[in-house]
């Protein structure tokens, strides 16, 4: 029952923020190519909260996204649905791994000393996912010799998700500051 939760939590918030971020793009700036991604934003926090448990829920949303987009909008953003889900997916975990092999303490889990709580801690991985991400995208487009806009996303998994997380502290700890504020 956790992993079904955990799952449905993942995925609709991963479809409702990537739906949103496109109803806003378009109908805000639609003749501007935006560099700023915030769904990264929530498949990062996803995934260290959840664990890995959650990549179906990523790879599901990834598909029901593209093909409900296809259908309603005639377009999607992912050019390529492969590599889009696969890089979503997997450049997290891969990131925890690497991160984790290189003796840094990040991660989820008993064995590891990462404080979710630390904003630094997440943006650093952030950052990271966002370099695996970009390492990904081109090894599977030649591994495939898929020519794909995909590898655009990288300043924008960086930009947008840093943004995201940022909003989200911030949106957090406004009602703690308010209380603050008044008890003074």
């Amino acid at each position: 029952m956790d992993t079904i939760l955990s799952n449905l939590i993942v995925g609709l918030s991963y479809l409702v923020i990537l739906f949103l971020f496109i109803f806003i793009t378009t109908n805000l700036f639609p003749y501007e190519p935006f560099n700023f991604f915030p769904p990264f934003g929530a498949i990062v926090l996803g995934i260290l909260f959840f664990g890995n448990k959650v990549i179906f829920s990523i790879i599901l949303s990834n598909f029901i996204y593209h093909y409900l987009s296809l259908y309603f909008f005639k377009t999607s953003i992912f050019d390529n649905i492969f590599i889009s889900t696969v890089t979503f997916s997997f450049c997290v975990p891969l990131s925890i791994l690497i991160i984790n092999k290189l003796k840094f303490s990040i991660g989820i889990g008993p064995s590891y000393k990462f404080d979710k709580s630390n904003i630094y801690h997440v943006l650093f991985l952030v950052f990271i996912s966002s370099i695996s991400f970009l390492f990904i995208s081109i090894f599977l487009m030649e591994l495939f010799d898929i020519d794909t806009k995909i590898y655009q996303f990288f300043l924008g998994n960086i930009l947008g998700g840093i943004s995201f997380i940022i909003l989200l502290k911030l949106l957090v700890n406004i009602p703690y500051q308010l209380k603050v504020l008044f008890k003074k």
